[in-house]
């Protein structure tokens, strides 16, 4: 970006340039440079006399320099120099930094996808109380000492499984011509990983649980910059079931679940429902669960999607660059133009490895199935 943004090559006339650490070095360097190239310069540093040289050298270029001291250490001054450049220039065409790094503030290529599309697994969980011989019994710390040796010195027993080995992928509607719904059946809910004593404080109940992941989502969100300060971490709107097909997909794999854990062999291992509880039955009673407990999977996917020419919301071609952009590419989940039905592990994996392969010009040859 340093390149282009000082090409003499480029008109910079009617540019607000805003360059920190002006007073000395690169930074008053930069800073003549942009003035010849035809931009208003605004001079920020602590040293306000030494900021008031580069000012009347650039005046005497015959352009235009304003001298606004500041310690830029202090995030309140800085803040405040923010303030003042916005108020009195209403914008920041290019901000040069105390390395020397000049960024154009106004973007070179306009992609409008870029932050659009992020896509989740909504996830719900369900639990019931266990009838007694549970997962949970075997976290009690005497016993679990036992797993724990049995697992290190054989690679075998109970421990040797992350408790959570079952996972079922069903269609919720028929007509469905592929999974939108995934279970994680559970020997336990999720505060099972903590040990207990026996005979010290009260005995944790048994129970087991589902983790309910929709792998299709028809709603999108977003993520987008907070403001300009790097610091500053981003906004992200998921917009989790934003859509009205997605409260219909979540409440039918609700209804579904239910029925699994309501037949044998489970049935004869659960007692009551504890979530969302054998009360909430109607769709508006479900419908308020899901939205009280929904969550994500860790699994957000889609805000550099790839996509083809015709595409207005494509930020990535098929080998994974940044369209028009040179010796940019995107290689991680966010190029995925839908979230899996799955998780998202291998597949960003795969495309970490097909991206390695692009980059140094490999070709794999055709598998023969």
């Amino acid at each position: 970006m340093t390149e282009t943004c000082l090409d003499p090559a480029v008109p910079l006339r009617g540019q607000i340039a805003v360059v920190t650490g002006a007073a000395r070095g690169i930074g008053e360097a930069i800073a003549v440079r942009l003035a010849r190239m035809g931009a208003a310069v605004v001079l920020t540093a602590r040293d306000q006399a030494r900021l008031e040289q580069v000012k009347a050298a650039i005046e005497q270029l015959g352009e235009k320099a304003i001298a606004l001291p500041c310690d830029l250490t202090n995030d309140k001054a800085v803040a405040a120099l923010g303030d003042r450049v916005g108020r009195e220039f209403g914008r920041c065409d290019i901000l040069v930094n105390n390395a020397g790094v000049a960024v154009l503030r106004k973007p070179l290529v306009d992609l409008p996808g870029v932050g659009k599309n992020l896509v989740e697994h909504p996830f719900m969980f369900v639990g019931w109380n266990a009838r007694p011989g549970a997962f949970r019994s075997e976290l009690r710390v005497d016993r679990a000492t036992l797993w724990v040796m049995q697992w290190g010195l054989f690679g075998k027993g109970l421990f040797a499984t992350n408790g959570a080995a079952g996972n079922l992928f069903i269609r919720t509607d028929p007509r469905l011509d592929r999974p939108d719904m995934q279970f994680t059946c559970m020997s336990g809910e999720v505060s099972a990983r903590e040990l207990w004593f026996p005979l010290i404080g009260k005995k944790p109940p048994h129970t087991l649980g589902a983790g309910l992941s929709m792998i299709k989502q028809d709603s999108r969100g977003a993520v987008w910059l907070r403001s300009a300060q790097v610091q500053d971490p981003p906004r992200i709107l998921f917009n989790l079931f934003q859509e009205k097909s997605d409260m219909d997909r979540a409440i039918r794999g609700l209804k579904a679940i239910r029925e699994v854990y309501g037949r044998e062999p489970l049935r004869s291992l659960v007692a009551d429902e504890t979530l969302p509880g054998a009360k909430i039955i109607s769709d508006a009673d479900l419908e308020k669960f899901v939205r009280d407990t929904g969550a994500i999977t860790q699994h957000a996917v889609g805000t550099c999607k790839m996509g083809i020419d015709g595409d207005p919301l494509a930020v990535v071609d098929g080998s994974l660059k940044v369209r028009g952009v040179e010796a940019l590419r995107v290689i991680d989940a966010s190029v995925m133009p839908d979230v899996p039905g799955g998780n998202t592990n291998a597949p960003t994996i795969m495309i970490a490895e097909k991206g390695a392969d692009l980059i140094r010009g490999r070709t794999l040859p055709r598998a023969e199935l």
